[in-house]
């Protein structure tokens, strides 16, 4: 019997690989997720071994954005040394960045009261430092937590002032 010029027989074989994308995908996001921990670990491991601040720093941050989305306690533990680190530093550009990765922390956790805290303190650094791309980035990740506080007209002000750096950088 054919159909459409597909045989009765090729069906049956074709509907026995249709669960493979399933499979695929979950070992996939399990390789991803153990890739995440494996990369975490790395980072973590060259960051305890460096004598550099500002290096042990910025690697437990990018370990906190591997595990962010997976192991959340894990990642805000490692977030709360960084800055406990960048404070004692006096290291204000690593300062502004663990603020910016404790804001992301929160928001993702919707905690938005406590992610637009930690985004202040990192556009009252990055402005002292003059960072203009990190203002860029703070001024909407501020505009985002106040979205989800249903609080537009602050939103909105946020994002004028985003795109006002960004166009001036033209």
């Amino acid at each position: 019997l054919s159909i459409m010029g597909v045989s009765l027989t090729m069906a049956k074989n074709l509907n026995c690989y249709s669960k493979f994308p399933l499979t695929f995908l979950i070992l996939l996001l399990l390789f991803r997720f153990g890739s995440a921990q494996n990369k975490a670990d790395s980072l973590l491991k060259i960051a305890n071994s460096s004598k550099n601040d500002s290096i042990k720093i910025k690697l437990m941050n990018d370990a906190v954005w591997e595990l962010m989305f997976t192991e959340k306690e894990k990642s805000f533990k490692i977030a709360q040394k960084a800055l406990e680190i960048a404070v004692n530093s006096k290291n204000l550009y690593s300062l502004s960045h663990c603020y910016n990765t404790l804001g992301a922390y929160y928001y993702l956790i919707a905690d938005f009261q406590s992610s637009i805290k930690y985004h202040q303190n990192a556009m009252e650094a990055r402005t002292k430092l003059n960072d203009t791309k990190g203002l860029i980035s703070t001024y909407n990740n501020l505009g985002s937590a106040l979205k989800e506080l249903v609080d537009y007209k602050n939103e909105v002000e946020y994002y004028f002032k985003a795109l006002k750096i960004s166009e001036s950088k033209r």
